[in-house]
């Protein structure tokens, strides 16, 4: 009875350690940021608020890449902006090429640039006028 109860002490601190392993990896894992440069861990607003505020209205451009895959760049959240704003096309800002986060990179980076992308262009909308098409759906 005695060995049983220390296996199941010993598989308790054993599971305890694994779970907080777990959830740091993913709490420093960043929230897909990083591919433009900016913290991991600051929120998607807060970034494109700073980023519209500092006079930079770029959208995020992914250019992730899986091996053996064509080049695929795209601007996700936003289909156009009107001529008198942007012209002739939006303008980008790359991400870096090389993923992060390992299989979950084009997925973050995806979501963060979408969401980004729609926060500039509501801003643009509303202080500018700028008639940006925004793309809510995948």
């Amino acid at each position: 009875m005695e060995q049983i109860v220390k296996l199941l002490f010993a598989t308790t601190l054993l599971a305890i350690f694994a779970y907080i392993l777990i959830f740091t990896s993913l709490g420093r894992a960043g929230n897909g940021g990083e591919y433009w440069g900016f913290d991991g861990r600051l929120s998607v607003a807060d970034a494109a608020q700073i980023t519209f505020e500092s006079g930079d209205h770029r959208f995020l451009e992914v250019r992730l890449h899986q091996p053996l895959e064509p080049q695929n760049d795209y601007v996700p959240g936003v289909a156009y902006c009107g001529p008198e704003y942007h012209e002739p096309g939006l303008p980008k800002r790359p991400s870096v090429s090389e993923p992060i986060h390992g299989q979950d990179s084009p997925r973050l980076a995806d979501e963060f640039a979408r969401s980004f992308n729609i926060a500039m262009a509501e801003m643009l909308n509303e202080n500018y006028d700028a008639e940006c098409v925004v793309l809510r759906s995948k």
